[in-house]
């Protein structure tokens, strides 16, 4: 009611009933538990979370002691600082990217982890964290069910031939090593050449631009088979659907596509 009258608001649009009385319950005793209750998102935490603790500290419940434990604890604490999967919209069967590329925190862009290692993987010529990364698509693979019984991984073919090295074929032969499924570098190849999809100022001229620009070398690779498609970042998803549509049009039985993040642009 105080946080109320200084804000001029009505109790309620500060904390409803239900949050004060899990709070009660729950006893939170620092911010990652704090956290953990439904209704107390980033705002409210960066805005009353102090407060709210004291307030619970200065009032100990001799009835009801806090049922979190230091494992609780330990377990909130690695859920809170790990990368979240996103899903992607796609022709594709099914679609995710290991997490999204940049957040926003405190009025800021920033990026995340597993997008800043693609930047600089990509973009600053820093090719050796492409274990680190390998190793994060390895271990989602190996973690979600969807994924499971993969029989080809297939690359997306880079746009950009200029640079020291193709960061894309490069994460797929890393990958491949790690996992145990073929990749044949030229199993999925460019046609045409094609400009990069972030010159492209509209969904219709991202289309066009990648239309007809694939093809499958080896149909016999792909045929019959749950292909696991592979990208650095997800933007659009032009690029992969017209992908998608080709190995489809091989013969592959199930596309299951996966990249490292999912940009701003596609959300």
């Amino acid at each position: 009611m105080r946080m109320a009258d200084k804000l001029k608001t009505d109790p309620y649009m500060v904390l409803s009933d239900r949050v004060l009385k899990n709070m009660a319950v729950l006893r939170p005793r620092d911010t990652a538990q704090l956290a953990m209750i439904k209704g107390i998102g980033e705002k409210k935490l960066e805005q009353y979370g102090r407060e709210l603790l004291e307030l619970l500290a200065s009032h100990p419940s001799q009835e009801r002691p806090s049922i979190f434990t230091d494992e609780d604890r330990s377990v909130v604490r690695q859920f809170l600082t790990a990368q979240s999967h996103k899903s992607l919209k796609g022709r594709f069967d099914v679609g995710f990217a290991l997490d999204d590329h940049t957040v926003v925190k405190r009025g800021k862009r920033i990026y995340t982890k597993i997008g800043q290692m693609a930047y600089e993987y990509k973009y600053g010529g820093e090719k050796t964290l492409v274990d680190r990364l390998a190793d994060e698509m390895a271990k989602f693979l190996r973690e979600h069910e969807k994924y499971r019984d993969v029989e080809a991984l297939v690359a997306v073919p880079s746009t950009v031939k200029q640079r020291a090295y193709d960061p894309v074929p490069r994460l797929a032969r890393a990958l491949s090593e790690r996992i145990g499924i073929p990749w044949p570098p030229e199993a999925l190849v460019k046609t045409r050449q094609t400009r990069p999809q972030k010159e492209m100022e509209n969904e219709t001229q991202k289309i066009r631009n990648v239309r007809d620009a694939f093809r499958v070398a080896d149909q016999s690779f792909v045929r019959g088979k749950r292909v696991l498609l592979i990208d650095d970042l997800y933007d659009s998803g032009a690029t992969l659907n017209e992908c998608t549509r080709v190995l489809r049009g091989a013969g592959a039985k199930a596309l299951l596509a996966l990249t490292l993040t999912r940009t701003t642009h596609s959300m």
